[in-house]
């Protein structure tokens, strides 16, 4: 009957209370009385006495002096008739806490897959991509080893942990050490003087603010793994020109280098607003002159291009971008399906069709039956002008006989047809 569940004890010790009764009209009688603790919810169990019906008896003073403080406690009775065979039984409460002054002797927990670096892999030098700066964050838990609060916590590196407390500092995300469970962070700069490349482990370890232990108070140390970049060696390219040329319908980017040390490739980046994403790379070559087109342009809009240079080890760095203003056709507003030219045609004809929005496009032709000749189109496209070739042969490659036949354009809701005419 006690403990019932739900208590937190700071004394010791503990009444624990049961009541139980025995076959006594069939004359089977108690054998053997179990007291147990579990200490963590019921993973494992412990004996806190055991002997016959007169050896323990209830209430049965508990000396939980020397147990761990913790909120994850259960006691158990189990008792045992003295029939053949024997039958038994028991019953436990539901979890107490013990929190007693002085009984917090083991170091807070680290969570187990908490360390987690900001990005990965890092460089080791600052401005070359990717960055150099990176934070650390981590759960830090007393719960189930003290229920003391959390202290303060510490950060290290390399291939075992630093000794406790002689790591660098961390910081509570919440500002202030101040409760069991804490989330903790530190920012620091990766450089290659001091961190080797490659992977490298990352140590965090917690302290609690116990007064029951030795002024240190650390737990074990957890880690996570990250990946170091040689990016000090850099691919010391320099741009001796930049330019952009706008077409009808593309734009052409020109550029040549003055020195190409350690480059693999360049990658080409593109933007409307503050966002650059990648449209393509080129490879490095012998000759420091290269080109790039950009035929996803509408006209009278403004395009920003970036060069980004790899070196062979990873590391990146980009140069300013440019601005162009783009020539062609404006942004399609609404979908549209062309005449196809020539009508009629022997050999083949262009089909023209406009998307204003992304979406599954599908464009095929039918004979006069309404039997699907030939798949064209099957796919997502993104807003912009297509064309496509239809050279008179089927899905399986056959020439199809003269005569009327039909496209269809679907995209998204919108279907549209038109006719043509193919002669041999």
């Amino acid at each position: 009957t006690a403990p019932t569940g739900g208590e937190t004890f700071t004394s010791s010790p503990i009444s624990v209370d049961w009541t139980m009764s025995s076959d006594s009209a069939n004359s089977v009688g108690i054998d053997s009385v179990y007291v147990q603790y579990s200490p963590n919810g019921g993973d494992v169990w412990y004996n806190i006495a055991a002997g016959t019906d007169a050896e323990v008896t209830s209430p049965y003073s508990w000396d939980v002096s020397g147990l761990l403080n913790g909120n994850n406690y259960l006691v158990k009775v189990k008792v045992v008739d003295d029939a053949t065979p024997s039958l038994g039984g028991s019953d436990m409460s539901t979890e107490f806490t013990i929190d007693i002054t002085g009984q917090d002797t083991e170091g807070p927990a680290v969570y187990a897959g908490s360390v987690k670096p900001s990005h990965d892999p890092v460089g080791d030098y600052p401005g070359i991509d990717p960055s150099n700066t990176v934070t650390i964050t981590a759960v830090i838990c007393d719960s189930l080893t003290g229920m003391s609060n959390i202290a303060g916590a510490e950060w290290s590196y390399g291939s075992s942990a630093a000794s406790a407390g002689s790591g660098t500092a961390m910081t509570a995300v919440d500002g202030a050490f101040d409760e069991i469970y804490e989330e903790v962070t530190a920012t620091f700069d990766v450089y290659y003087t001091e961190w080797p490349e490659g992977e490298v482990d990352i140590w965090v370890r917690g302290q609690d603010a116990s007064p029951s232990k030795s002024p240190s108070n650390w737990g074990s140390a957890e880690s996570t793994t990250i990946t170091v970049l040689e990016t000090w060696k850099s691919t010391g390219v320099k741009l001796a020109a930049f330019t952009a040329d706008a077409h009808s319908g593309f734009v052409t980017l020109n550029w040549k280098t003055q020195l190409e040390d350690d480059n693999a490739y360049f990658i080409v980046e593109k933007a409307t607003d503050s966002e650059f994403k990648e449209i393509g790379r080129v490879s490095s070559n012998g000759e420091h002159t290269y080109s790039f087109t950009d035929e996803n342009v509408f006209g009278g809009e403004e395009y920003f291009y970036r060069l980004t240079d790899v070196s062979m080890s990873g590391a990146k760095v980009s140069h300013p971008a440019i601005k162009v203003l783009a020539n062609g056709k404006p942004r399609p507003t609404v979908f549209s399906l062309a005449g196809n030219f020539p009508n009629p045609f022997s050999g083949s004809t262009v089909i023209e069709y406009s998307i204003p929005t992304e979406t599954n496009v599908k464009l095929a032709i039918y004979d006069v039956t309404g039997k699907e000749v030939r798949t064209l189109v099957n796919d997502m496209q993104g807003v912009n002008y297509y064309r496509t070739a239809w050279n008179g042969r089927d899905n399986n490659g056959n020439a199809v006989a003269s005569g009327v036949y039909f496209y269809k354009l679907t995209a998204g809701e919108f279907k549209k047809s038109m006719k043509m005419m193919y002669l041999k």
